[in-house]
């Protein structure tokens, strides 16, 4: 029978990891939405804006992949996993989405000095805030 600590500490991880899937999922739609929407050209960016909207769904697709195999590991087969391996890969998703965060956020930074055009039916506005709203869930994630 495990002790009652033992429990409470995998219901906190358990909780933790699923918080970190779902603010993970948004990110991902966030930037699928948004890659298809730079490509089609629905703005004219000065920058990479479709580049970093796949960069973008890499690193949050890494973290939901990663947190999702984890949570079903222990959640099925009831065991433990090393921590060192833990500390290992969420270290590696941490520092990709803090990296690629800093930089997407520098380059959304360029909307207020007119890196997004006015292109088409003011379709710019709904995707930055997309941008946004998927940039802040990812660093919630983190």
């Amino acid at each position: 029978m495990k002790s009652p600590t033992l429990v409470g500490t995998q219901t906190y991880f358990l909780s933790l990891r699923f918080g970190v899937i779902i603010s993970t999922i948004v990110p991902i739609v966030c930037f699928a939405w948004a890659y298809p929407q730079h490509e089609a050209g629905v703005v004219s960016t000065d920058g990479l804006g479709s580049a970093w909207a796949g960069i973008n769904l890499g690193t949050a697709s890494y973290g939901f992949v990663w947190s999702t195999v984890v949570f079903l590991v222990v959640l099925v087969f009831n065991c433990t996993i090393p921590p060192g391996v833990i500390i290992c890969f969420d270290c590696i998703a941490w520092l990709a989405q803090l990296i690629t965060m800093c930089f997407d956020m520098q380059e959304l930074g360029g909307w207020h000095a007119g890196g997004y055009g006015y292109y088409k039916n003011n379709m710019h506005e709904i995707l930055y805030g997309t941008e946004d709203f998927g940039c802040s869930l990812m660093f919630l994630g983190m």
